[in-house]
């Protein structure tokens, strides 16, 4: 079975509230152990990179449900977390409620300047799996003036992004994502990356829903979105016009994983 390019193509807010809407349908239970997941994953993979907090504070630009940004609440980090998506900030909230952590949690475009009072306020910057969802150009500069205007000076920036260059120079159909087991089968998300010819692929969710309490067993339901095909090149030459300085690449797991840069204001 072939992925036309799909009939509905969502903007980036609607992709990512539809997505939510139908992970909470078919699987309660995802948010709490997706969420409780990444928390732990994040409480190990950046402090090392990060250092300790000792009351710092930190600015997550692009903070979806809260996975960076609830871990380092967590670990004393003082926390300011923005995002576009406000049925990600509710998953957020509702989690830090949850577990007792205290942070700052404001709906924001990362494409538009930051409020005056933030500006200059932040030791250190972040933004994880989420620049490339930005395909306008303008909007693209603003974000990466946000993270540099954000930090006092000599501030740290930290970004992660999915691997662009392997997923252009390597391309694949349906990438296995992960699965979930539910009480009459399995939740299994693949991953469908079309390139276009402007500069931006569309990224397809595709939900194979196993549940056999029915006849037929088996649902597919796909989500589409269109992101910007960054490359690390002109990520880092991005960064330079935008003022920062000392950039580093942090050593790649695998080539099929997110990457990571740091660099200084």
């Amino acid at each position: 079975m072939l992925i036309q390019v799909p009939m509905q193509i969502d903007d980036t807010a609607t992709f990512y509230t539809r997505v939510d809407a139908y992970l909470r349908s078919v699987d309660p239970d995802y948010e709490a152990g997706e969420v409780a997941a990444s928390h732990q994953r994040e409480r190990e993979v950046l402090p090392p990179i990060l250092g300790e907090s000792n009351g710092r504070s930190i600015l997550d630009l692009t903070c979806g449900s809260g996975a960076q940004a609830l871990a380092l609440a967590a670990l004393g980090w003082q926390v300011t977390g923005l995002d576009l998506t406000p049925a990600y900030l509710n998953i957020a909230r509702a989690c830090a409620a949850q577990s007792g952590i205290s942070l700052r949690l404001e709906q924001h475009d990362a494409r538009v300047p930051l409020p005056t009072g933030l500006v200059g306020q932040f030791d250190v910057s972040l933004s994880c799996m989420a620049l490339d969802n930005i395909i306008e150009e303008d909007g693209f500069t603003q974000a990466l003036a946000n993270l540099y205007c954000a930090l006092k000076p000599g501030g740290l920036c930290y970004i992660r992004l999915r691997h662009m260059d392997f997923v252009l120079d390597e391309p694949s159909r349906y990438d296995f994502s992960w699965e979930r087991e539910l009480p009459n089968g399995r939740l299994i998300r693949l991953e469908d990356w079309l390139p276009l010819d402007d500069g931006t692929l569309i990224n397809s969710y595709l939900f194979v829903l196993e549940n056999h309490s029915r006849s037929y067993p088996y649902e597919t339901t796909v989500f589409s979105y269109r992101r910007r095909a960054l490359r690390k090149a002109e990520l880092l030459t991005r960064l330079e016009q935008a003022g920062f300085v000392d950039m580093k690449l942090l050593p790649l797991e695998a080539p099929w994983h997110p990457y990571a840069v740091t660099m200084r204001h």
